[in-house]
Formats: structure tokens, sequence, C-alpha cells
């Protein structure tokens, strides 16, 4: 089976057991679209990961100007159910840890954005389940992330880690097929504006043959930012990355 077809099935199979590969992901886009996702019948999920493959696949036969995108999506309407469902407003459900927790150290904080913001229900209560309480928004200290994360890589695929900067590790590893190469940026300890705690992204060079970066999340058109690690939450978070990364090199590779 080529590329395009392990995708294909490896969406399918997601699709039919519910996304748990997704659903470990702490990051606010996925969250997003499991919110839309769980909307969805088991056979519309199932539909969806069809349609979703066939938006890919002509993404990447050519690429779509916004309105060629816009037609073709407009074909593919679960497609187009989810992506309409992942622009609803925000909330606090679909918020960082890091501005989670900004909120709530000021005083009012919670409750007064969800006044402000006229929020009720789902809209008004933490991301969960990786948040599963706002008490529960402290965000996981920078270096032990990069300490567990680096530790949990190294013991799934060995190989070589090499610092690139203050705020990128990168490891080499041997690959079946030939050697793997995954960046991942790390937050320092600011919080500033952003809710970036880290992010990856892969290549692998196969039978000689340079992949394009990739990560995981792009086999359903997201972005590999996870800003939903907390101090509870960082072991299974660490245990997570090497599997989604595997998943990854057994569809692409």
């Amino acid at each position: 089976m080529d590329q395009t077809g392990l995708a294909r099935a490896h969406r399918r199979a997601e699709a039919e057991a519910g996304f748990p590969l997704l659903r470990g992901c702490p990051s606010t886009f996925v969250l997003r679209r499991l919110a839309a996702l769980d909307g969805l019948s088991g056979a519309e999920r199932v539909a969806y990961a069809d349609q979703l493959s066939a938006l890919v696949g002509a993404e990447a036969a050519e690429p779509l100007s916004q309105p060629a995108r816009a037609e073709m999506v407009a074909g593919l309407p679960l497609v187009a159910r989810v992506e309409a469902a992942g622009q609803a407003r925000l909330g606090l459900r679909f918020q960082g840890v890091k501005s989670l927790a900004r909120l709530a150290a000021e005083p009012d904080g919670i409750a007064g954005f969800v006044r402000l913001q006229q929020l009720s229900g789902e809209a008004a209560g933490p991301p969960a389940p990786h948040v599963p309480s706002f008490e529960a928004a402290v965000p996981a200290p920078p270096a032990r992330l990069r300490k567990l994360v680096m530790a949990a890589l190294l013991a799934r695929f060995g190989g070589q880690v090499r610092k690139v900067s203050s705020d990128l590790e990168q490891l080499v590893a041997e690959v079946p097929r030939g050697k793997m190469v995954l960046n991942i940026g790390f937050a320092g300890r600011c919080w500033g504006a952003m809710s970036r705690q880290m992010d990856y992204s892969l290549c692998a060079d196969l039978d000689g043959v340079r992949m394009v970066p990739s990560a995981y999340e792009a086999l359903w058109l997201l972005p590999a930012q996870w800003d939903l690690i907390t101090v509870s939450n960082i072991e299974a978070v660490a245990a997570h990355l090497p599997k989604v990364i595997a998943a990854w090199l057994a569809v692409e590779g």
C-alpha cells in the first residue's frame, strides 16, 4: 500500500476507534476538532475520515487556491461541517493552560471572563480532559517537560540529541528504512503573550528520499502545537509523543 493509502487507512481506523491518538494530544487545536467530531455519529466519523483523505489527496496533488479549496470543501459536507464548527467562539474550553493560569491568577479572573463573554455550559468550563478543572491549570515547568520528553523519545527511538538553541532540541535516530530527524521546540520560563509550550516537526530520509517535514497532526490538517501540558499530565504527555511519532512513521514511512 502506498503512502496515500496508508494515511487513508489510518484515518479510517482512528475514526472507527474514536480518534484515540488525537485524544492524547494536549492541544487546543486538537480539542476543538474533537469537539466537532464528537457531534458526529460513528458512521459519520468514518465518512468524515474518508472525505478528509480526499481533501488531503487533492491538496497534495496540486496546491489549491482558496476558491478552489472552498469549492471542494463544499462538496465534502462532513469536512465542511467540522470546519464550520471549529470556527465557533473559543470560550474557556479551548484556552491554553498558560492563558488559563494567567486568568486564574487575577482576582475574579475566571468568573469575570465568564461574565464578560456571557459563557455557559461547556464553553465556561476548563479544557477537559487534559485540564479537568481550573485548579489543575498549572503549566508544567519547562525544564521538567524537556527532560521527560527527551527521555521518553530516547527510550523509544534511541539516537542522539543535539541542542540547536535555547528552545530547540533535535533528535537524530535510525529507523527501519533510513534516518529520522525530529525537531522539538520548548517554550522558556517567560509566559509572554503566547500560550506555546511545545511543538514538533519531523522528517525522514527513507530509501534515499527526504520526506517533507511534517507531524502526526498534519494527517488531520492540524498544527502540532501542544499547549495543555500541566504539572498533572506531564508524564502522560511525555509518553504520548513517541506514540504519535511512531504512527507518523508507520504511515509516511
